[in-house]
């Protein structure tokens, strides 16, 4: 469906909605991906409100879907990344430092606080720019390894709620 914008509203027309998958151009040249957004005329749009002015660019991906869940988020997984979720299997699913809830919500389709309280570790980055991780319960011996491997110590950088 296309999207018109009238006074702050979103109003919707019959047909598939449009979606870009935007890159950014960081200041130190780097480009990442930035998620989903829909296309509405001379704005994008994503899953939660958010907007800004779109101007297409030759190489954009534009795919026409029902729905932000219909979309491929697999993007939002970058195994070589410092943050993430550790799983109680210890598995390291990597993420940007500001993506752990749209990992959450689009890869888990659960919540960061439930991924918690089923005994998850969230590894971000702190008020001082540290890597620091967090969990509800003590970690097991898989989480353990897993935070080892990754360079986190278990006596610091922690907050250790359990």
């Amino acid at each position: 469906m296309d999207l018109l914008i009238k006074k702050n509203q979103i109003e919707r027309k019959a047909g598939k909605r449009r979606f870009l998958l935007e890159k950014l151009k960081l200041g130190d040249g780097r480009v990442i991906l930035n998620g989903w957004w829909e296309i509405c005329g001379d704005m994008l749009v994503n899953s939660v409100g958010g907007r800004h002015f779109y101007t297409p660019f030759p190489d954009d991906k534009i795919v026409e879907a029902d729905s932000f869940d219909d979309l491929d988020h697999s993007y939002l997984v970058k195994d070589d990344s410092d943050y993430g979720w550790i799983s109680p299997d210890g598995r390291f699913y990597g993420c940007d430092c500001w993506q752990h809830s749209e990992l959450a919500s689009l890869i888990f389709k659960t919540t960061e606080e439930e991924l918690e309280r089923k005994g998850w570790i969230k590894v971000y980055m702190d008020f001082d720019k540290r890597r620091s991780w967090y969990c509800l319960e003590f970690p097991t011996e898989y989480q353990i390894a897993t935070l080892e491997k990754h360079g986190l110590d278990i006596d610091t950088n922690a907050q250790f709620v359990g």
